[in-house]
C-alpha cells in the first residue's frame, strides 16, 4: 500500500491539518491500515488521526480520501464528528477467557438441565418459548386458512 499526499493545509481555526490523500493498492484499504500509514508518514499519533472519507476510484486500483490531524485528543473529541471519530478505533487486543477444567473426581454431568455458573439459559428459554409461539401461531393460521378454504370451495360438508 502506497500513500500520496496530494494537499496537506493547516487549519487555524479548527486547529488541525486537512490532509488530501491517493492510496494506490490492490484492494481497497481499511481506515485503520489507511490511519497506522499516514501516522507513520506524518510523525503523528494513530489517535490524533481520524480518516473523514475513503472513496475506491472504479476501474483503478486507487483510493482517494481526506483526514484530520488534530493537535490533542481534547480538540478531536470536540471538533470532530463522533461517528466518524469512532469509526476507525483500534480495537483492544483479545484477551481469552481462562478455562476452568472441573476438579479430578468430579465430572461433567451430560445434560442436567442446570447450566453452570455464567451461561445465560434463561435467554435460550426464551428464544425457545418464543419459537414456540410463533410455531404455534403459524398452526393455527394453517388449520383456519384451511377449513375456510375449504368452506369458500362447498366442499365442506
Amino acid at each position: 500500500m502506497e500513500i500520496d499526499i496530494i494537499t496537506d493545509k493547516t487549519n487555524l481555526s479548527l486547529k488541525r491539518r486537512d490532509v488530501s490523500i491517493v492510496v494506490k493498492s490492490k484492494s481497497t484499504p481499511s481506515r485503520l491500515e489507511v490511519k497506522n500509514k499516514l501516522a507513520a508518514l506524518l510523525d503523528s499519533k494513530p489517535e490524533l488521526i481520524v480518516v473523514n472519507r475513503l472513496n475506491p476510484e472504479f476501474g483503478k486500483q486507487e483510493t482517494v480520501g481526506t483526514a484530520g490531524i488534530y493537535e490533542n485528543v481534547e480538540l478531536l473529541k470536540n471538533v470532530a464528528l463522533g461517528h466518524l471519530a469512532g469509526r476507525d478505533k483500534v480495537p483492544p487486543p483479545e484477551e481469552e477467557p481462562e478455562t476452568e477444567s472441573p476438579p479430578e473426581g468430579e465430572g461433567v454431568a451430560e445434560d442436567s438441565g442446570s447450566a453452570p455458573e455464567g451461561e445465560a439459559v434463561p435467554a435460550i428459554e426464551e428464544e425457545t418459548s418464543a419459537e414456540q409461539e410463533t410455531v404455534a401461531k403459524e398452526e393455527a393460521k394453517k388449520e383456519s386458512g384451511e377449513e375456510s378454504g375449504l368452506e369458500a370451495s362447498g366442499e365442506a360438508e
